[in-house]
């Protein structure tokens, strides 16, 4: 076996090791810059959500502006995601998001309350832009870091197999061509937020630390991981149930490995036991942290059981959703049909043809070869071990969730670790498997040509790859649209001139799509009103006194007019505020307004009053 490998093993890591991880860091970095570049026209303070799946990525805004308006731990670190106001008053009508625990809100949540506390960045509640802002250099910093991680387990990984210090490097730096130049990558990266987008960073450094653990790095280094993991096993689980599945993969394989023995006795049966449990007790206190909130939840809404609790913006109770989201209500033939949209459509739509082929063939690859045997780890299924924890959890969560998944495009970039290091996998394993017996570890079969061969193949694909993915589909070009300040200015304006007690209509600034999009830059539900019928019916419910605004675009001026004389004609009295820019927006009494309305249409709402049939 080439000596290289020994650099890993010693105390301390050797000046050229300490080389190859700068000269990985730099050029790392440089891609990431270059990435940053083509995205530039879209990072500004204003910056929208472009993305068909809006409402989405402005959850968790949502309910980070909550908690710093009425506190994280007044609101037991539940998610709710319309606000609160006269319409909403209690929780239990404040559509309480139970999909899946708050570890990803609270990861926003912290740096900006300090940043809030601290004065940097003063009242960040109010200031849309601005978080828009953090939020998307957060989600470029993740996954920059998460770029590195990817790229230290590929050096150790070609480390451990024999090949030298340069083409160590090499393989090592195609991580970070594949990730800063897939269109996929970039675009979810660039999104406001999602769940399963910000687990990736913890997955790989989960998948980092027992990579290190196997390896037996150093003394110092092995203390470290076994205090890291747990940590990162209750963060992971505390934000995607895709963690649930990455300690269960990683627990399975240390089966496999031997390192834990499956009882045969009693005694073995307790031990056995007792690791498992001590094991996976990190993921079992984020789960508990789940349950928890929905008992807080639970406890807010008349002592209903969990089973009833409405857990998701379809209504559907913990039950149902669950039984949505895996597509079992909807029947075997679905479910195959959700898979395919998952494995093969939106794979090959965010990864192209080539990119979903070659992770495909480097798991069959993968699953060739000698099984891991007692006491031995051959050098081979140490790439195996690895593509196998990054493979397996991605692919369980979406034949878990099938439905959930089909319906989300975004679930192909849990598969981007998997595709990254694809292309250092496959060429190796292509020559170990043109060898006579393809079962022996590829160390072994390997000269320095053909290592070199290797590295430069790989280099050259994943170079390919990028070019085709930013240049010939410009897929860049195609998935962003400019930015747009409107929103932002219009919801500014609405925000200043609205209090709890007001509930707002308009037909202008409204599209039951991204009505999400709409209430976090409003901080209000709008409701789509063209006449004082369908306000009558919004409003009449509403049990305090509350002020009805109609919001008015500034084309509409004649129409707003209008409905202001109408109603002063009627003894209702209303307020106009202006903006020059935007719009007019028109307030007068509710219950005043209900009372005129009922009177006027008195035979029509009450029958009996005026001798008519109901």
């Amino acid at each position: 076996m080439n000596t290289s490998c020994t650099a890993h093993a010693s105390s301390s890591l050797s000046n050229k090791t300490i080389l190859c991880l700068i000269s990985i860091t730099l050029f790392s970095t440089f891609f990431f810059v270059r990435s940053i570049q083509l995205r530039e026209p879209w990072i500004v303070p204003t910056f929208l959500s472009h993305s068909p799946l809006q409402n989405g990525t402005y959850q968790h805004l949502l309910f980070v502006n909550d908690w710093l308006k009425n506190g994280a731990l007044n609101r037991h670190f539940s998610n709710y995601m319309l606000p609160e106001s006269v319409e909403n008053p209690t929780l239990d009508k404040r559509a309480f998001f139970a999909s899946y625990p708050p570890g990803s809100t609270i990861l926003v949540y912290l740096p900006f309350k300090l940043l809030d506390a601290t004065s940097i960045v003063p009242n960040i509640y109010e200031k849309r832009g601005t978080q828009l802002l953090l939020l998307v250099l957060t989600k470029y910093l993740l996954h920059y870091f998460l770029t590195i991680i990817l790229c230290l387990i590929v050096f150790i990984l070609c480390s451990k197999i024999g090949f030298d210090y340069l083409n160590s490097m090499l393989l090592a730096i195609i991580p970070a061509i594949v990730q800063f130049h897939n269109a996929n990558s970039l675009w979810y990266h660039h999104l406001p937020y999602y769940h399963d987008i910000v687990v990736m960073l913890p997955f790989a450094l989960y998948i980092f630390s027992e990579l290190l653990r196997i390896v037996h790095i150093t003394p110092r280094i092995l203390r470290f991981v076994k205090i890291v993991q747990p940590l990162l096993m209750f963060l992971g689980c505390l934000t995607s149930w895709l963690f649930f599945l990455v300690a269960l993969t990683v627990w399975i394989m240390r089966i496999v490995r031997k390192e834990i023995d499956l009882p045969i006795s009693l005694r073995q049966c307790v031990r056995c036991m007792k690791a498992s449990f001590l094991f996976f007790t990190p993921g079992l206190v984020a789960f508990a942290v789940w349950i928890y909130q929905l008992y807080y939840h639970t406890n807010n809404i008349a002592h209903e059981s969990l089973s009833n609790i409405r857990t998701s913006s379809y209504g559907f109770t913990l039950y149902d959703n669950f039984l949505f989201r895996t597509g079992i209500a909807d029947g075997v033939g679905y479910i195959v049909q959700y898979l395919r949209q998952s494995f093969y459509t939106h794979m090959h739509e965010g990864y192209g043809i080539s990119g979903t082929l070659l992770i495909y063939a480097v798991l069959y690859m993968t699953t060739r070869g000698r099984k891991f045997i007692r006491g031995e780890l051959k050098e081979i299924n140490l790439l195996r071990s690895v593509y196998l924890m990054f493979f397996i959890p991605p692919l369980l969560l979406t034949l878990f969730f099938a439905r959930a998944y089909a319906a989300h495009a975004f679930s192909s970039l849990l598969f981007s670790p998997v595709l990254s290091i694809s292309f250092v996998f496959a060429p190796i394993f292509t020559l170990q498997m043109m060898k006579k017996d393809h079962l022996s570890p590829a160390v072994s079969l390997t000269n320095k040509k053909s290592i070199s061969f290797v590295a430069l193949i790989g280099v050259g694909l994943s170079i390919l790859y990028g070019y085709v993915q930013i240049y010939d589909k410009a897929p860049i070009t195609k998935m962003f649209s400019p930015p747009d300040r409107y929103h932002n200015v219009v919801g500014n304006f609405v925000r200043k001139n609205t209090e709890y007690h007001d509930v707002l209509f308009s037909k202008d600034y409204f599209t039951h799509d991204h009505l999400l999009h709409h209430i976090y830059f409003t901080n209000k539900y709008i409701h789509y009103a063209n006449n004082l019928d369908l306000i009558y019916q919004r409003t009449k419910i509403i049990a305090d006194n509350y002020t009805i605004k109609v919001l008015y675009f500034k084309n509409r001026y004649l129409e707003i007019k209008h409905l202001s004389n109408f109603l002063a004609d009627n003894n209702i009295q209303t307020s106009i505020i202006e903006e020059e820019n935007i719009g007019n927006l028109l307030s007068f009494d509710g219950k005043e307004f209900c009372a005129w309305y009922e009177h006027v249409h008195e035979c029509d709402l009450y029958p009996p009053r005026c001798g008519k049939e109901g």
